[in-house]
């Protein structure tokens, strides 16, 4: 399970959104993270595919995939109870 959340969270902070949706509201990350982490198939295969268009963008410089990865690895760590550390702003 705790590979399964790391994995999660390492393609999340990579990756960004895209999927059957244009966009998902931090609520619906959250719902959809919930079910993944139940291993609802469909939720992982819907998963997969929004990270995998978000790691595409982020990889060319999209800064909007990159928030969006972002806030899709803090959705997936409050369902694990997994507390993400902040870093101060310089």
């Amino acid at each position: 399970m705790k590979k399964i959340v790391i994995g999660a969270l390492m393609i999340g902070l990579l990756a960004a959104c895209g999927g059957a949706k244009d966009s998902y509201s931090y609520s619906d990350k959250v719902a959809l993270s919930k079910k993944v982490m139940n291993s609802d198939s469909k939720a992982i295969k819907e998963y997969e595919e929004i990270m995998k268009k978000l790691s595409e963008k982020a990889t060319k410089g999209d800064q909007d995939a990159i928030k969006e990865a972002q806030e899709w690895a803090k959705a997936i760590a409050e369902v694990s109870g997994v507390e993400i550390p902040t870093t101060p702003a310089n």
